[in-house]
């Protein structure tokens, strides 16, 4: 289904299943809700009313004319999908580059949240990527000074540390999973239209105000929330939430990578159940 943003950006969603709606925020930044769907999101459809988003610019959803993907934009985009649904008892699940989108939403918008989930969700692009770059060195066995030019910036790091980590088919080991799940994740996403999510993740990885901590809104926030990470997830990182400052929380670290949706299915479906009922 496609709905318009009050600045006239298409932006595609579906809604499957029955139960409290669950709306899930996909990662990236760039990425789309397909994959979640179809290796976890299915399974929790016989629980909850699940709400598959796709983010501006990314998946099935249009660009935007005049390439807006500031972070109030982005995140009135989710509150204007939740008006046009008429929820006023939204729980919302994000995983990865999501979590950044949630807690802001949170912040602006707790009126009509009932809880939150925190699926491997960042609050800080920049730690996220500073535990990639140094679990890559590891992986790779290699030192700064043997891939790094003194110019370049952390995301420059990133990029040339999974441009090697890609060629030598070890990718997964960053993500802390197995082949096989990768290999399953890049069936889903090869129908992924080539370019799409592209503009959004330059525009993030260029922008202060998604770049920042955003750890300080924590301690802002008294919407239960639920933390999930997985103990080998190298993407977000496995200590990410150390610290954090939510009023309401309950924290639990599970065996497992980034794709915990897929690895710990029927384990983080219990989960949810327990915690959204």
């Amino acid at each position: 289904m496609i709905f318009t943003t009050s600045d006239n950006v298409y932006l595609w969603y579906k809604i499957s299943g029955r139960g409290k709606p669950l709306l899930f925020l996909h990662g990236g930044p760039g990425g789309w809700s397909r994959s979640f769907e179809e290796l976890g999101g299915k399974n929790f459809e016989d629980s909850f009313r699940m709400i598959y988003l796709d983010q501006r610019g990314c998946g099935r959803s249009d660009f935007p004319n005049d390439n807006d993907y500031s972070l109030d934009r982005v995140v009135k985009d989710i509150e204007e999908l939740r008006e046009h649904l008429g929820i006023v008892d939204l729980n919302i699940i994000a995983h990865s580059f999501g979590g950044i989108l949630l807690i802001n939403y949170l912040y602006k918008y707790p009126k009509y949240v009932n809880k939150a989930v925190f699926l491997n969700g960042s609050l800080s692009i920049r730690r996220s990527l500073n535990v990639q770059v140094k679990k890559s060195l590891e992986i790779l066995d290699v030192s700064y000074k043997e891939i790094f030019e003194q110019e370049d910036d952390l995301v420059n790091k990133l990029l040339k540390t999974i441009s090697i980590l890609s060629s030598q088919g070890k990718y997964h080991e960053l993500l802390g999973c197995t082949k096989e799940d990768y290999d399953r994740l890049n069936s889903v996403d090869k129908s992924l239209k080539i370019g799409k999510g592209q503009d959004f993740m330059k525009y993030v990885f260029t922008d202060n105000e998604y770049m920042k901590d955003h750890y300080y809104l924590s301690s802002k926030i008294d919407t239960p929330v639920l933390l999930l990470v997985g103990d080998k997830d190298y993407s977000i990182g496995p200590n990410h939430y150390f610290g954090e400052g939510f009023v309401n929380k309950i924290y639990k670290k599970l065996p497992g990578g980034h794709l915990l949706y897929y690895e710990k299915n029927n384990e983080i479906k219990k989960m949810l159940v327990d915690f959204l009922n």
